[in-house]
């Protein structure tokens, strides 16, 4: 059979649909229709044409100098006079005159197809699913196949996905549903047993890089021979199908194109020392930084541009030029996560010299970086459009619709011990176990591989990162900045239907950027008031308003805000975020796990060497933030009423050598710094309270454990914990900030456990009755339906 790629493109296609290529000022193509001729014999090819949009000169350029080779071409333009619908339609073997009368007709896609069907002239129907701008729907595609009888099987520049399903759509007609086609929409179909249709392949190459990697075979010993085959369905389609990383490819080849041309002010400057240095691995490794520093912002751009300029060699003849293709992609990786890791580097620097105007100043200096990643954040959007159709086409016409809601979870925490770690570990385990569609997204930190391999890569991704640094003012807690290009690499592939997101840090930004980039819904959990925590770890007003308004500036861009507490509700309202986007993120805990557990209190009272007397837990962070102060208070003050009292606080945090240090001296208080979550049941099911005085959790969800393991909790009457409380059945919950009060509560709660055990056996009863109220089924319920979600309105708590 004879070959040929029926969808390629010149310098004679001008205007470039894509933003970034008319950002720069870019053509769409530089390709010569000589080049195009060469690459395509070389590659096998048997015959050559080209299909530059509404221009036809240079397939009769190639047409007059290779009469034997080569066969007109055009990819004509046309649209649904009904609503605007741009179509692409591919045409052989035109004549000049043809192709005149073809530009007058085109405006009017049925215009069109009469002159096609009245000249019988060859067609194909260019990446049919791919809406052009905006307006193709299932009807459309439906008046396509009545419309014509070849389209295009591969088209090099769509996904797998796109093509197979179209084609397959295609090959599942029949008589009786053209016949049902015909009645619905009122068009008679083209010609005979029109449900058989034709299909061709064409690389739909504008940058030169992959012409013939996609083609069309059908018998035909010559130009009009094989044409002919296409016009009686007797052709196939092969070859290959694109991603979004081979596309970014493209672009950035045209930009190069772009850039070396003599009418440019990028023609021969900085860009071809710069791209040298890559071009013959003169870098070593490292090098990038300085490249960096040397090129500055258009260096940048350059530096990039150039990579692509690097000979493919034989390699690019190869059927997969794939291993050429990650040799670039990883050379634009390492420049591109060394231009950022330099510039956050700065901003973390100006967090800790307290310069926080020249931080915001820093801020906009990564803007270069983003502008050189946009062909890949373009290409990833560009693969995914389409996807909803894609999915009407499968239920209507393959009866295999996924019902499932896929779900990509983002999260800068996952192995710490905290909350929304805790909550995130429980999910990501219910996912694995029960085959739910969650995959949830982190970057783990250096030496939790234990952590990792408790989950299937299905249920975790683990990103590789570029930069990791404590936080300032919080050193115990690493920022992870994860790469953005090879998340991309990683992500792309995976189909998403949903993006949630449970922290605004580098790797919830990196969710919110893709969600924003696929156009995908996307719900991001509030879990911790930062603004809060900032104010009472540092003091800094300033620097509390300057995380009050990212923060606020983030969830701004998230189409729900999910809360976990009604109070919270409030709090947010009254800082600015639109109310009506906010949905009660109902929480949950293992109740098999966190349980009452029998000889719990002897296990603790022999590991920590506690006596006799009551045990009052603490469990969380060590830090200022958790008002661990208060607690060391109430428990001096305890000790002074005449109490037989032992303050067990377990947790890591960045106070915890200090207070260590200074409560050395008293045998009653017990840190036992990080507690494996697993063994945290003993240390609930063993105390006789829990002292939780924090008033910037979200929700708290250390209580809501302790209260599963039927354990009483005193909360205070700030933030999210007293919503879980039963003030009097499970616990109180008190004025925050209020010592007396406090000491008050306190005392009498253990005078009561002397004098009345069963109030406290009862208070134990009805705490963990409260902690099986909390099920993962409502919790997940929230994310995959939000049929069961509260709305947001005004609180209307009790008085504490």
């Amino acid at each position: 059979m004879a070959r040929a790629d029926l969808h390629v493109h010149s310098m004679y296609s001008e205007r470039p649909a894509n933003w970034f290529l008319q950002r720069i000022g870019a053509s769409e193509s530089y390709t010569r229709p000589e080049s195009i001729y060469e690459q395509a014999m070389a590659r096998g090819m048997d015959f050559v044409t080209v299909t530059d949009h509404n221009c036809m000169e240079a397939a009769l350029i190639l047409k007059e100098k290779y009469p034997a080779k080569a066969f007109t071409g055009v990819e004509s333009t046309t649209y649904f006079p009904e609503n605007g619908c741009k179509i692409h339609l591919l045409l052989y073997g035109l004549t000049e005159s043809d192709f005149k009368d073809v530009q007058k007709a085109r405006k009017d896609i049925y215009q069109l197809r009469e002159l096609v069907r009245e000249r019988n002239i060859a067609h194909s129907v260019a990446h049919a699913t791919y809406s052009i701008n905006g307006r193709l729907s299932l009807d459309m595609l439906e008046k396509l196949m009545l419309l014509f009888n070849v389209f295009e099987g591969v088209n090099g520049a769509r996904s797998m996905a796109s093509n197979t399903t179209w084609t397959a759509a295609l090959r599942s007609l029949t008589p009786e549903r053209m016949e049902g086609l015909k009645k619905k929409h009122g068009i008679l179909p083209m010609g005979e047993k029109s449900w058989i249709k034709g299909f061709t392949g064409g690389s739909d190459d504008h940058s030169g890089l992959f012409i013939a990697k996609a083609c069309t075979c059908a018998d035909g010993s010559s130009p009009e021979a094989f044409l002919q085959a296409l016009k009686k369905r007797e052709s196939l389609a092969e070859g290959k199908h694109n991603d979004a990383k081979s596309l970014a490819f493209a672009l950035y080849k045209i930009a190069y194109d772009f850039s070396m041309t003599e009418s440019t002010p990028l023609h021969r400057s900085a860009l071809s020392r710069l791209g040298d240095a890559i071009l013959r691995s003169e870098t070593g490794p490292g090098d990038e930084a300085g490249l960096v520093d040397k090129g500055g912002e258009e260096g940048q751009i350059r530096l990039l541009l150039a990579a692509l300029s690097e000979d493919p060699g034989p390699d690019m003849g190869d059927p997969d030029p794939g291993l050429w293709l990650e040799g670039v992609y990883d050379k634009i990786t390492k420049v591109s996560d060394a231009f950022f890791r330099n510039i956050l580097l700065s901003i973390v620097n100006d967090l800790r010299q307290g310069n926080f105007d020249h931080c915001i100043r820093n801020f906009s200096s990564l803007l270069p970086g983003i502008f050189l990643s946009i062909p890949f954040f373009m290409t990833l959007r560009h693969m995914q459009d389409g996807r909803r159709l894609l999915e009407d086409l499968r239920g209507n016409y393959l009866d295999s619709r996924d019902y499932g809601k896929k779900i990509l979870w983002f999260t800068d925490t996952f192995h710490e011990m905290n909350g929304v770690a805790a909550t995130l570990r429980e999910i990501a385990g219910k996912a694995q176990r029960e085959g739910l569609p969650i995959r949830i997204v982190t970057s783990l930190p250096s030496g939790s591989a234990r952590t990792g391999s408790d989950f299937s890569p299905e249920t975790l991704t683990d990103l590789s990162t570029f930069l990791r640094f404590p936080l300032p003012y919080y050193e115990n807690i690493e920022i992870r900045v994860p790469s953005i290009l090879r998340a991309i690499q990683k992500l792309g592939a995976f189909e998403v239907d949903e993006i949630c997101i449970s922290t605004p840090g580098p790797v919830g930004l990196l969710g919110l950027l893709l969600a924003k980039l696929l156009n995908l819904p996307c719900k991001a959990v509030y879990h911790t008031d930062f603004a809060a925590q900032t104010r009472a770890i540092t003091g800094s007003e300033s620097l509390c308003d300057v995380v009050d308004n990212a923060v606020r500036l983030f969830y701004s861009f998230a189409d729900e805000i999910l809360v976990p507490s009604r109070i919270y509700m409030d709090i947010l309202a009254d800082r600015g975020l639109e109310p009506s986007r906010m949905r009660l993120f109902l929480r949950a805990v293992d109740t098999e796990l966190f349980a009452p557990h029998d000889e719990a209190r002897s296990r603790m009272m022999r590991q920590y060497g506690i006596g006799a007397g009551k045990i009052l837990l603490y469990t969380g962070r060590i830090s200022k933030d958790k008002n661990i102060g208060e607690i060391l208070e109430m428990h001096r003050c305890m000790q002074a009423k005449g109490h037989n009292v032992h303050m067990l606080l377990a947790g890591d945090g960045p106070d915890l050598e200090n207070l260590k240090k200074e409560t050395a001296a008293n045998p009653a208080i017990t840190f036992t710094g990080r507690i494996p979550r697993e063994e945290l049941p003993v240390l609930y099911s063993g105390a006789d309270l829990l002292l939780f005085p924090s008033t910037t959790d979200t929700f708290g969800m250390v209580v809501l454990e302790a209260q599963a393991c039927g354990l009483p909790v005193f909360v205070s009457d700030k933030g999210g914990p007293m919503e879980i409380v039963l003030p009097g059945k499970t616990g109180e919950v008190l004025p925050a900030g209020n010592m007396d009060a406090w000491v008050m509560a306190l005392s009498s709660f253990l005078r009561r456990m002397d004098i009345q055990p069963l109030t406290h056996a009862r208070m134990r009863s009805a705490a963990r009755k409260r902690g099986l109220e909390y099920s993962w089924e409502n919790a997940l319920e929230t994310i995959f339906s939000g049929e069961n979600t509260e709305v947001y309105e005004k609180a209307d708590l009790p008085a504490a």
